[in-house]
């Protein structure tokens, strides 16, 4: 099953998040499908960028966003 979620980057203690589709089973900074955009906890405001047609025709082939990502995108009303 295929999860749209967050993958950790950035350096220590300065967070940033990829956006990506990979799938559920696979480890965190495995192998993913496809980056989608990116998220910037530590700014203010926060930063969430994202390609929305590709996140919409992930959706609508099967992938499920993590709760994170789902809250996330619901705050951007997706």
């Amino acid at each position: 099953m295929l999860r749209i979620r967050l993958q950790r980057t950035g350096r220590e203690n300065i967070p940033t998040f990829r956006l990506v589709v990979a799938e559920h089973s696979r480890p965190v900074k495995g192998k993913i499908n496809e980056i989608l955009g990116y998220f910037l906890p530590h700014r203010t405001p926060k930063v969430l960028e994202y390609k929305v047609e590709r996140v919409v025709h992930w959706i609508k082939h099967g992938a499920l966003p993590s709760n994170t990502v789902a809250r996330l995108l619901k705050k951007k009303r997706i």
